[in-house]
């Protein structure tokens, strides 16, 4: 109880304008002085207000996860998974092929097609 008085005066006595989010509030939070409410905010601000990124997670499994797919490699599938849920995050294809390319430089033996000779 003593917690709460003193995070409510500390709150009246604030100088700089009020946050307005959880993710705002949390810096402004003194982890020694209130660590109980500390924690409370961490996991309010943690807990997902809807059920709707859990439920979408789930049609998206049902829609990728079918019975040919079955032998897919679980992280592919998460991949997949995760790339159909963020679709409104471009992709730059050359980007993802220099990335593969350093991490796999024995697979990326490419043959020029005009040439006919090894890149």
């Amino acid at each position: 109880m003593t917690e709460l008085n003193m995070w409510e005066d500390y709150w009246r006595s604030f100088k700089n304008s009020l946050p307005t989010t959880l993710t705002k509030l949390l810096p402004l939070i003194d982890r020694i002085t209130f660590p109980n409410i500390f924690t409370l905010i961490q996991i309010l601000a943690t807990i997902p207000v809807t059920t709707c990124t859990c439920e979408r997670s789930i049609s998206v499994i049902r829609r990728l996860k079918t019975y040919l797919r079955n032998t897919m490699p679980q992280n592919r599938f998460n991949s997949l998974a995760l790339m159909h849920v963020h679709q409104d995050i471009s992709i730059d294809a050359n980007e993802m092929i220099d990335c593969f390319s350093r991490k796999n430089p024995r697979r990326m033996k490419l043959v020029d097609i005009l040439n006919s000779d090894p890149i």
